[in-house]
């Protein structure tokens, strides 16, 4: 399935040492017709088994290639979690050992899916070829007290091979030649200079002719720019009316539609909701103070984009159509002066 896959969290040896310990009392107890003892004993192996298990660990998955230098390549992780524990997506700091990340997601679990455990979903780049280490990632998971649980996916290994053939890779560069001596005598150097500076006087002296030809037209004010809401029920407007749903791609048809939904709450808000996960847009909606009644139905949309973009879960024309009204609702209800207009709120 995957290529160069570790685990991380191991169970540590003292509980796996303490579990053998409590076994081998059980035997010895049962031999002496202890009843009260042989419970004690059990209760010993359940909770060492207990802790190994609540130790478990989290695989990061690679896939096979080929790749070559440049490919973005998808990791993942599936992460365990617990009823009313949330998957926090990790801030990188844009580089995962000698790779360079370019997207981090959370991927919830699509509605219908038996496996309800959360993905941990990382892009990266390689510029270097060979076997790469991948260090494991570290993550959090947040409880349902509010409180972090730090943890880590295991290690892996990704080959990446050069864009070039064998052949071109290992060819050595031809032998170069020194450069050519050009003879220049003084007369050709005077010529050159002299058709250099009549070229120079007849550009000024156009010049100064379409300056004074043109120079009393005043340039035209460029346009004020489209306000926040406009645009965005404009560009869903083209979005409804163009041939995506028709023809069916319905998954591009949810790219373009987070896309719409983020490109207006940064221009509304001032915070750079394109380039933040749905996890980070969720935080700053909450700074902000947006109207909940509009921030629980565009977290929805982008958790059900997300889902059709990275896990490729299904979806139907009706639902599509729900979740475009579904923004149109969110632009309609906190429609208000633009971004320029607003005080500075960036993180």
């Amino acid at each position: 399935m995957a290529s160069g896959v570790e685990t991380g969290r191991r169970v540590p040896g003292g509980l796996r040492s303490l579990a053998a310990a409590a076994l081998r009392l059980d035997r010895a107890l049962r031999t002496r017709r202890s009843a009260s003892l042989h419970v004690v004993a059990i209760l010993a192996v359940t909770v060492c088994v207990g802790a190994a298990r609540a130790d478990e660990p989290v695989a990061l998955e690679v896939p096979n290639g080929p790749f070559h230098v440049g490919d973005p390549v998808t990791l993942s992780a599936r992460v365990p979690t617990k009823a009313g524990e949330e998957l926090v997506a990790p801030d990188l700091g844009g580089s995962l050992g000698k790779l360079a990340v370019r997207e981090v997601h959370v991927v919830p679990p699509a509605p219908d899916a038996q496996d309800r455990a959360p993905r941990l979903s990382i892009v990266v780049q390689g510029f270097e070829t060979g076997t790469i280490d991948v260090p494991p990632v570290p993550f959090q998971v947040r409880e349902p007290g509010g409180k972090l649980d730090e943890r880590t996916t295991g290690a892996g290994k990704l080959e990446l091979a050069s864009v070039l053939s064998s052949g071109e890779a290992q060819r050595k560069p031809a032998d170069l030649a020194p450069p050519a001596e050009l003879a220049f005598s003084r007369r050709k150097l005077w010529m050159l200079a002299a058709a250099v500076g009549a070229l120079l006087l007849v550009g000024a002296l156009l010049g100064s002719w379409l300056a004074k030809r043109f120079g009393g037209e005043k340039a035209r004010p460029s346009p004020p720019p489209v306000p926040a809401d406009l645009q965005a029920l404009g560009d869903l407007d083209r979005l409804l009316g163009g041939q995506t749903l028709s023809k069916g791609e319905l998954r591009r048809f949810h790219i373009e539609l987070s896309a719409i939904l983020k490109r207006y709450l940064e221009s509304r808000f001032a915070f750079p909701a394109v380039e933040r996960t749905t996890g980070e847009v969720e935080r700053d909606l909450r700074r902000l103070a947006v109207d909940p009644l509009a921030q629980q139905p565009a977290l929805e949309v982008l958790r059900a984009c997300d889902r059709i973009k990275f896990a490729n879960a299904a979806t139907s024309l009706d639902e599509s159509r729900e979740r475009a009204a579904m923004v149109r609702g969110v632009v309609e209800r906190t429609r208000g002066p633009l971004a320029e207009d607003r005080p500075a709120a960036r993180a």
